[in-house]
């Protein structure tokens, strides 16, 4: 008679995408030519089965703003104000099963909001409002540090790719939003 031990518990996921997963953190965007780092909470929802792969649903923002001033010489002609926005659907894969610490790259394609909001630096230039909706692909690494069963720290950074966003103030370039942008997160993952 043969008896067969049982090497894991039931319900054990070997990796960190597996079942339904909700996350909740923060992101960064960092454009080099822009108005310095934005931050805003991020909401991300995955489902994975047993293989090392899950789609995952991002959405990021709304957050905080980006100023972009515009001076000719030392008189300020305005400001414009950036407000960013981003949701992707991803695929994402996980490596090192069973390891505390799981690596993971994602890959996906989604839309980049900017919201621009100009102040006049004197009556002569008005007050304006403009918004762009562009598609972006993304591409990205990152780490997850599992904290049991069903929860993981994730730490990523994610490249953005898409249409380049001219942002003037005044007839001057104040700001330019991509071709690329970087985007830095931090979550708190839990399984269900």
């Amino acid at each position: 008679m043969a008896r067969f031990v049982a090497t894991t518990a039931p319900g054990h996921r070997a990796r960190f995408v597996e079942g339904l997963g909700l996350s909740l953190g923060g992101a960064v965007f960092g454009t080099p030519a822009a108005a310095g780092a934005t931050y805003a909470p991020a909401l991300r929802l995955s489902y994975g089965g047993r293989r090392s792969f899950c789609l995952r649903l991002s959405v990021v923002g709304p957050g905080s703003v980006g100023d972009a001033p515009v001076h000719d010489g030392a008189s300020l002609l305005g400001t414009a104000h950036l407000h960013q926005e981003l949701a992707l659907l991803e695929l994402v894969r996980a490596f090192r099963p069973d390891a505390r610490l799981q690596p993971f790259a994602t890959l996906g394609a989604g839309l980049h909001q900017l919201r621009v909001t100009g102040t006049g630096g004197s009556p002569i230039f008005p007050d304006r409002r403009g918004h762009n909706l562009s598609a972006v692909f993304s591409g990205g690494v990152g780490l997850a540090l599992r904290l049991g069963n069903r929860a993981a720290l994730l730490l990523e950074a994610s490249l953005l790719a898409g249409r380049p966003t001219e942002i003037t103030v005044a007839g001057l370039r104040a700001a330019r939003v991509g071709p690329l942008t970087l985007v830095g997160g931090a979550g708190l993952m839990t399984g269900f």
